[in-house]
């Protein structure tokens, strides 16, 4: 019939097309061996032969092979650096335990994304093990020398995986050579002083970064703060409980959270100066002034060249031959000089910037894209900071509805099985 294409049957695409379907919805492979499905798959397309459940996970783990290379091109050509969480996750039975590993940045458009990268079958939990599959992944991935934060459970065991890791890794490649490395994960910390667990995981994913949730855990400091020196004893006595927990988590990441404030110009510093007043009290000017010091190390950083890109540091004043050996300090002490003003400058400048409205429609992320050229250190800084999680919620809830385990088809299946179905549906919802 003239105007209508031919239509030529391919085995090969529907056979792709099936494993995609299998992976997104999350089928289990034996869909393929029901009665039902073969008939209504013959009604559509007599021509198609239906697979074996074998070659259906063959097909699936050629796909996730294809996949994470291209996931990979994503997450390697990206500018801006790379923010992990970690979790454990168990099967159905609880004999079998794994990690997943999302990684989290914003990209050249300026958009937050957030992508697994492994879902590793662990023999062991122990600080060895995990912290030997941390390293794999961030060297399989080529991020360990543009690794923002990992964002861990809140367990001992992860302070020691943390060690570990920073001990093999570049600490000059680091923002603030490691010391803002180690996140931990506000849900967890949080479900461990308050009992109404499904209340924080709210929290915490209606608040994922950093500049949203600071105002909320500022709140609940103050909360606490007030339970101390209530004159019920019972209040008392358990707000003191309380305050131990949070504090071991408001000093590790309270900095963090108050940076990321600072780049959100609806609230600047102000917003550090009326809850650190009430915090805080008479010292408030010092943890002020603590925060203010952060940032201007991190300006510093990143406007010298050792946090940015390759090829943008510029040829050292030594190389000159026209200058005078004997004075080569004294050139490297004039140089430091006018980049520590320009620092000065481009951070004052910025926190007298007049506040954005405070509105829900504010689009943090489109004026730190737009404001670049007014800004542009503290843009790259933002592009980094403003990416870093709070939590490992928004990672769990992407495969399970019902907690931390695997599904019961999931936990029968092989571990690269697992991984290639986990992966490989988050990297095909995302585009």
């Amino acid at each position: 019939m003239a105007g209508v294409n031919a239509y030529n049957f391919d085995q090969n695409v529907s056979r792709n097309e099936l494993a995609r379907m299998i992976i997104l919805h999350k089928y289990p492979l034996f869909i393929v061996d029901h009665i039902g499905f073969r008939k209504y798959s013959t009604s559509l397309q007599p021509l198609f032969r239906m697979v074996s459940r074998n070659t259906i996970k063959k097909d699936i783990l050629s796909i996730y092979e294809k996949e994470r290379e291209k996931s990979k091109h994503v997450i390697d050509k990206n500018q801006g650096r790379i923010s992990i969480t970690t979790d454990m996750w168990t099967s159905q039975n609880k004999k079998r335990g794994f990690i997943i590993v999302t990684a989290h940045f914003i990209d050249g458009l300026w958009t937050l994304q957030s992508q697994v990268m492994r879902f590793i079958y662990v023999p062991s939990h122990t600080k060895e093990v995990l912290s030997s599959d941390l390293l794999d992944t961030l060297l399989e991935w080529n991020i360990d020398r543009k690794l923002s934060t990992v964002t861990m459970d809140n367990c001992n065991i992860n302070d020691a995986v943390i060690k570990i890791i920073l001990d093999k890794l570049q600490r000059g490649a680091l923002i603030m050579r490691g010391s803002m490395l180690h996140m931990r994960c506000a849900a967890h910390v949080l479900n461990l002083i308050v009992q109404d667990g499904l209340d924080v995981i709210e929290l915490c994913t209606s608040y994922p970064t950093a500049n949203l949730f600071f105002p909320k855990v500022c709140e609940i400091k103050i909360a606490l703060n007030s339970w101390f020196t209530s004159a019920n004893d019972i209040i008392r006595s358990t707000a003191f409980k309380m305050l131990e927990k949070f504090d071991c988590y408001w000093n590790v990441i309270h900095g963090v959270m108050a940076v990321a404030t600072i780049l959100d110009l609806r609230y600047n510093i102000e917003l550090l100066e009326y809850y650190f007043l009430i915090i805080y009290g008479d010292v408030a000017d010092n943890e002020i002034q603590r925060v203010r010091d952060i940032c201007y190390e991190m300006i510093r950083d990143y406007s010298s060249g050792r946090m940015g890109r390759e090829g943008t540091r510029g040829p050292c004043v030594g190389e000159d031959p026209q200058v005078d050996d004997s004075l080569m300090d004294f050139e490297r002490y004039l140089s430091q000089k006018k980049r520590d003003v320009n620092i000065k400058l481009e951070l004052d400048h910025y926190l007298a910037d007049d506040l954005m409205p405070r509105t829900v429609d504010f689009d943090i992320l489109a004026w730190w894209k737009s404001n670049g050229p007014k800004y542009p250190t503290l843009q790259r800084i933002a592009r980094d900071i403003l990416a870093i999680p709070m939590s490992t919620v928004a990672s769990e809830s992407s495969i399970s509805t019902s907690g931390r385990l695997l599904s019961p088809h999931c936990s029968k299946l092989h571990q690269k099985t697992v991984e290639a179905l986990i992966c490989v549906q988050n990297w095909l919802w995302a585009n």
